[in-house]
């Protein structure tokens, strides 16, 4: 799809009505386009890094921490550019990586809607369901299984395990 422009009476530039959906390099916690996404900022109460990507839970008022299947789901953590991200070790698929993220008391951007690149830690199919195992510290993305927790998200294009997959959250009740 290429851009296209319309003329419109009274308007000297015309309309943007389509646009080139090609999407560029995939960025853990990036937003995979600007549709209708709601976010909010939560200080990081962890006590640790918080890894750009990753499914968090509330913490009281305004504070988020590492996701538990007991304490709910609030989100997933949108990529940052506005400080020196601090590192987090994760293992996905079965591989430790290196995750950058929010240095513990930072303030953190929540994708409560919207879209979103994470780590697939099981191979998913695009419109699969989105489904978080509680995997001890660790939250894993995977398709829809037993003993998961739906968080009324699917994929957006299928991935190999261990590699970053776009999500559409439809949004936290």
């Amino acid at each position: 799809m290429a851009l296209t422009i319309t003329p419109v009476a009274g308007s000297s530039g015309g309309v943007q009505s389509d646009y080139n959906l090609r999407i560029g390099k995939a960025r853990l916690g990036a937003s995979y386009d600007l549709s209708d996404n709601t976010s909010r900022s939560k200080v990081n109460a962890a006590g640790s890094v918080l890894a750009f990507g990753q499914p968090v839970s509330s913490h009281g008022e305004g504070k988020i921490r590492n996701y538990t299947k007991a304490n709910g789901f609030s989100g997933f953590l949108y990529l940052s550019d506005t400080f020196v991200p601090a590192n987090k070790t994760s293992t996905i698929n079965s591989v430790s990586k290196t995750l950058p993220g929010y240095p513990d008391k930072y303030m953190a951007n929540v994708c409560e809607m919207g879209t979103i690149w994470v780590y697939a830690n099981t191979a998913v199919t695009e419109r699969g369901v989105v489904a978080l195992l509680d995997a001890g510290g660790d939250a894993v993305v995977a398709s829809g299984t037993t003993n998961s927790t739906d968080i009324d998200a699917y994929f957006l294009a299928s991935a190999a395990a261990g590699e970053l997959v776009p999500i559409q959250l439809n949004g936290i009740i």
